[in-house]
């Protein structure tokens, strides 16, 4: 493992910390998988520059015949407390929630919010770690409530060698030619929009779970770990929302029978 620091932020360009320092690490790997960790790198040292306020940032690259692992870590402003603070969010649970739906900034002059939704899909293990922590594990969404705080914001990537998988994968699946490479489609794992072992069973439930989603086109709702939902949640989300915005298609995946005979039943009423 390489491990360095980058002393000051203020300056930098993440794209020289990649050409100079990260790259050259990554040396005999696929070019697929160098694509992919270019991506992810600039991506989150940007964010990291621009938004939290961090003096300075550590780097570390873990390169072995299994793995390839890089990981960022600055000391300021928690990604979560930002967004929270800076979007009036109600709790972490909620601002997570936003983040992985997409099209998230709190700086829309200068930020897409799309850097965050597909860096976090292109590698088999993403987690970004604050006062809680958030992992994509091989397409299974966790957030881990009693994670020992960070000071900052961790963040890690990591794919399995050997890699097929591309950064043009991702990019086509949700920023597809056919839409003008425009982000019009995400994905959104449920149970993230549950509190505890609550049940989601209530409009202002569902309500939660599909706000700000009138700015995409496609809605992949996936329904994995979700054992049950209530008639009133299905009512707002496939009946109600879906007359109010007809021009955006709503998909559910891996939901249970009693989930998709639900669902039918609001669709075809």
């Amino acid at each position: 493992m390489t491990d360095f620091r980058l002393e000051s932020l203020s300056g930098v360009n993440e794209d020289d910390v990649w050409e100079f320092q990260v790259k050259p690490l990554l040396t005999g790997l696929p070019q697929n998988v160098v694509d992919i960790y270019y991506y992810g790198l600039t991506e989150i040292l940007n964010n990291a520059i621009d938004h939290s306020e961090s003096a300075s940032a550590d780097i570390s690259v873990e390169l072995t015949d299994a793995i390839v692992k890089i990981g960022i870590k600055d000391f300021g402003v928690g990604i979560f407390d930002h967004l929270r603070q800076e979007l009036s969010l109600p709790d972490d649970r909620q601002t997570i929630l936003e983040l992985v739906k997409g099209k998230l900034t709190t700086a829309p002059e200068r930020h897409s919010g799309e850097g965050l939704f597909f860096t976090s899909r292109m590698f088999d293990r993403f987690s970004v770690c604050s006062n809680v922590c958030l992992e994509q594990s091989s397409g299974n969404w966790l957030i881990c409530e009693e994670v020992e705080p960070v000071q900052g914001t961790r963040v890690e990537m990591e794919l399995r060698l050997p890699s097929t998988r591309t950064s043009r994968d991702i990019f086509k699946e949700y920023a597809s030619e056919e839409n003008d490479f425009e982000f019009v489609k995400t994905m959104i794992p449920v149970h993230l929009a549950q509190y505890g072992d609550e049940e989601l069973i209530s409009r202002s439930q569902a309500k939660r779970l599909l706000h700000r989603l009138d700015g995409f086109k496609v809605i992949l709702l996936d329904f994995l770990g979700v054992q049950s939902i209530g008639r009133s949640f299905a009512d707002e989300v496939f009946r109600v929302w879906a007359l109010k915005h007809p021009n955006i298609r709503i998909v559910s995946v891996n939901q249970n029978r009693a989930i998709e005979r639900l669902i039918a039943g609001k669709i075809q009423g």
